[in-house]
């Protein structure tokens, strides 16, 4: 068998349990706005209701769902119209965090579903 000189090797499996570990803990969020946060960096997320301006400059009232990360940063993750809206994010993010081997969560908006995307 012959490997090509300028070939890339081939990602390996993890094997040992140490780096079943580290492949467990790697988790990416994409933020509604595009932004990518590592978790490992985030010390904790909840929900937050705040005001806002609409196009017409209408006073509104939004929800979100927030993170904190270890330097005190604080971060919009995604904004709602209904508390009920960033719950469910907040449970889909939660299910996500407890259970997924899924390396990335995307917060849903308005017209998706978000959550887990495929390993890559």
């Amino acid at each position: 068998m012959s490997i090509m000189p300028n070939s890339a090797p081939l990602p390996q499996m993890a094997t040992t349990k140490k780096e079943r570990t580290m492949r467990k803990m790697l988790k990416i969020i994409k933020t509604q706005n595009g932004e990518l946060l590592n978790y490992d960096k985030i010390i904790e997320i909840s929900l937050a209701e705040g005001e806002g301006l609409n196009e017409s400059k209408e006073t509104l009232t939004l929800y979100g769902v927030i993170s904190f990360d270890v330097l005190g940063k604080e971060r919009s993750l995604a904004l709602y119209d209904t508390f009920a809206e960033a719950e469910s994010a907040m449970e889909l993010l939660t299910f996500w965090l407890a259970s997924s081997s899924e390396i990335m969560f995307e917060m849903p908006d308005d017209n998706s579903e978000g959550g887990a995307t495929e390993n890559v």
